[in-house]
């Protein structure tokens, strides 16, 4: 993808996501699911 196809497809709002970790320092991919889920359902997605 060149830069003129990245300015195209890349705009308005690009939102940044945590990364979140349990007690001992590890990912937590249960509490990262229930963000992206949450992320998707309130608009974070391609073409909406």
């Amino acid at each position: 993808m060149d830069r003129e196809e990245r300015r195209k497809r890349f705009k308005g709002v690009i939102g940044v996501t945590v990364t979140p970790f349990d007690s001992d320092y590890e990912i937590d991919y249960g509490k990262m699911y229930n963000l992206t889920e949450w992320w998707v359902e309130n608009g974070m997605v391609r073409d909406k």
